[in-house]
């Protein structure tokens, strides 16, 4: 008897283990399918592009930067090609023709930039990762604050911070000695941003220790190899996960507070005290919220304030698309024309009939 139930007992659970096992291969196989479908996403539609790997997809070819891995893919493949971002397809495009149309034709049928979310704390309810309704209100009070009028009142401070860089220009030009231009107008560029858009005064031109220009170049320096950055490229649904719980960030915690509790703290202040009377964007966004102003919308207009989380994250928006953008295109420009002195001399010529006219 105690032989037949050993059998029994040795009989269950080797159906147990076979089981298990049977699932194993089920769940690895399936995951197999699943990778090999995402991955070949583009080759089932006859696009060409680089091939990926499971579950890094194109991942390791950009490890020296996304834009020298474009470049070659461009010059390879085409105007436009796919590749992938872990398991996630993305089409990339090239042609000028063709982003117009999806830009502004088709405008309605793109409204994310991209599916994939790489989300950083702050940032999902803004205009670059939200979408549907999300995004839309957001860009209805976003878009009034940059009205031609509204713009105009911000130049003052924005002409005081260019004065020291003339300044600063005329005294490296006395020296003779060359400098980084990148770094300069970086700092000119970050003071603008502390005043413009958060009502601060900063002295990034001429304190290489202010504490502004500090935070920003720790943030600004990502790097494609951090462990954040990477777990949210193989599995993009951890990513609100990261954040809400602020482990693995993708830029430093101490610098992105640093910029947040600015916003936070700006924000408390000028709703205790009824507002400063400054026409930086905080506080033009802060009117927009305040007066339900959804000017860009067609029909009723409805006033749903906007959240302190989402005025921080709009504000920390203005900082990421508008330090590096300004300042590379500055240096950029201000190469081109070192370089080419007829150019110079148009440009020059040009700017003195403008200015002596009075139009600026």
């Amino acid at each position: 008897m105690d032989t037949q139930e050993e059998e029994v007992q040795v009989e269950a659970v080797s159906e147990s283990i076979s089981v298990t096992w049977l699932l194993i291969y089920t769940g690895l196989a399936l995951l197999v399918v699943n990778q090999v479908y995402s991955l070949t996403h583009f080759w089932r539609m006859g696009i060409k592009g680089p091939c990926p790997l499971p579950l890094l997809g194109n991942f390791l070819a950009m490890g020296k930067g996304m834009i020298p891995a474009y470049d070659k893919w461009s010059k390879k493949y085409g105007k436009y090609y796919g590749i992938s971002f872990g398991k996630t397809p993305a089409l990339v495009i090239s042609d000028a023709d063709m982003v117009r149309q999806i830009f502004i034709k088709e405008f309605p049928s793109f409204q994310r930039r991209s599916l994939q979310s790489f989300s950083m704390p702050y940032m999902a309810d803004t205009i670059i990762e939200a979408s549907g309704e999300v995004w839309k209100r957001g860009r209805s009070y976003m878009s009034p604050t940059f009205s031609g009028s509204k713009m105009k009142q911000m130049v003052p401070a924005m002409n005081s911070k260019c004065d020291i860089l003339m300044e600063i220009l005329d005294e490296k030009n006395k020296e003779g000695k060359s400098f980084d231009s990148k770094e300069v107008f970086g700092s000119y560029v970050l003071d603008i941003v502390a005043c413009c858009a958060y009502g601060l005064e900063s002295d990034c031109q001429r304190d290489p220790d202010d504490v502004f220009l500090h935070h920003t170049k720790k943030l600004i320096n990502m790097d494609l190899k951090n462990i954040g950055f990477i777990l949210r490229i193989l599995f993009p649904f951890l990513s609100p996960l990261l954040n809400k719980f602020r482990v693995f960030d993708m830029v430093p915690k101490e610098n992105l507070d640093f910029f947040a509790n600015c916003v936070r703290k700006a924000i408390e202040l000028r709703t205790e005290s009824g507002g400063t009377g400054k026409k930086d964007f905080l506080q033009l966004m802060m009117d927009a919220a305040e007066t339900g102003d959804d000017s860009v919308n067609d029909g009723p207009k409805k006033k749903i304030p906007l959240t302190q989380a989402e005025l921080i994250g709009q504000s920390l928006l203005f900082f990421f698309a508008g330090y590096e953008t300004v300042s590379s295109t500055m240096a950029f420009a201000s190469y081109a024309i070192a370089k080419y002195p007829d150019v110079q001399k148009r440009l020059q010529e040009e700017v003195d009939e403008l200015t002596s006219e009075g139009n600026l």
